[in-house]
């Protein structure tokens, strides 16, 4: 059933996923969709606010059907996995061989903890790192050839503190930044757990054709660096996934295909981060001269509304609502009083003998 299901289930099924080609949202739409059910809570608490919460990772509960976001730039025909149920029954025997043989050596008494060159006895460490090595020559042989999956990725973890603003610069660099001029072709973000316990982690990641191509796998690492400024990542093979091969795997055989030091020394890795820290700069840079340039272009447009009309008093101006108001206050208010007036008297005749 697990082979079946392998072969059949399309690598990219959930229905957050979004596609260069296909959606007619743009990727900006896309991240900052606003979730339906969200908006019914939101509307139902208060009907005239617009809700802030959206399709992002640290607020997308997975209730079984939305466990990833993902983004895709281009339809390569890999929707579906290339591995065979041949390829993986060989492979999980192999897994399982050298699992048997690591318990193996770890319960053999007469193997000793430590080497001893006088003898010429080798300790327990030594020989299950000799099979384990083995065996990963063998999974890579069975992953690159004929029904194998070479499919991989580059992982990478945050918070959910920190998770949203990663996941944007991710999705955006493989669609439309410098990660769309390189391997990789995908990228995906796990999405909350429904019934989160203890600390809690969200996993990125960032796939490519060929994870075993080393010229690949670093030209990725690079811009990872040297771009966006990650350098905590591991690079994993999707045949380990499928074979539930992770850190704790009983075998021991470590559960990564790449890590940082292996592609890049520690010189590289620094100049990367300085030419990162120096794009950052110029960006900041850039800001705080174009929020300059507007502040004087905002000034120089009132200056010339001013000098529109040179011989425009201050004093025809209106003046404004709040002296008007208070002008009109000023003025006597007509007496009210019901009290009769004085009728003055006429004057006396005039006697013309007075004169």
């Amino acid at each position: 059933m697990f082979e079946t299901e392998l072969i059949l289930a399309p690598r990219f099924e959930t229905p957050y996923t979004w596609y260069k080609s296909r959606h007619e949202t743009s990727l900006e739409g896309f991240l900052n969709k606003v979730s339906r059910s969200l908006q019914r809570v939101v509307s139902n608490l208060k009907p005239n606010y617009y809700p802030i919460w959206k399709y992002k990772p640290s607020l997308v509960v997975d209730d079984g059907s939305k466990p990833w976001i993902w983004v895709r730039r281009e339809i390569l025909g890999n929707e579906v996995s290339r591995l065979t149920p041949e390829a993986l029954k060989e492979a999980t025997a192999c897994l399982q061989e050298v699992t048997k043989r690591v318990q193996e050596i770890t319960d053999d008494a007469s193997i000793p903890v430590r080497s001893n060159k006088k003898t010429g006895a080798r300790s327990k460490k030594e020989l299950r790192e000799e099979i384990q090595n083995r065996a990963k020559d063998q999974l890579k042989a069975i992953a690159t050839g004929a029904g194998g999956e070479t499919v991989g990725k580059w992982l990478l973890y945050a918070g959910p503190e920190n998770v949203d603003g990663l996941w944007k610069t991710v999705a955006t660099s493989v669609i439309a930044g410098p990660l769309s001029r390189s391997p990789a072709f995908a990228a995906k973000v796990s999405t909350s757990p429904a019934n989160p316990s203890g600390k809690r982690e969200h996993v990125i990641c960032i796939y490519l054709q060929n994870i075993y191509d080393k010229g690949d796998a670093t030209s990725v690492l690079k811009i990872l660096i040297g771009d966006h400024g990650i350098q905590k990542v591991s690079a994993k093979s999707d045949l380990y996934t499928h074979l539930q091969l992770d850190s704790k795997h009983p075998s021991g055989i470590r559960s990564t295909i790449w890590q940082v030091q292996e592609l890049l020394s520690p010189d590289e890795v620094s100049k990367l981060l300085k030419a990162y820290e120096q794009k950052i700069e110029v960006t900041k840079a850039e800001k705080r001269r174009a929020t300059e340039t507007k502040t004087k272009h905002r000034r120089e447009s009132t200056d010339n509304e001013q000098r529109q009309n040179p011989f425009e008093s201050s004093d025809d101006e209106a003046p404004p609502p709040s002296k008007v108001v208070k002008a009109f206050e000023k003025q006597p208010k007509a007496s009210t009083s019901t009290r009769p007036l004085k009728k003055h008297k006429p004057p006396a005749p005039r006697n013309e003998e007075d004169d």
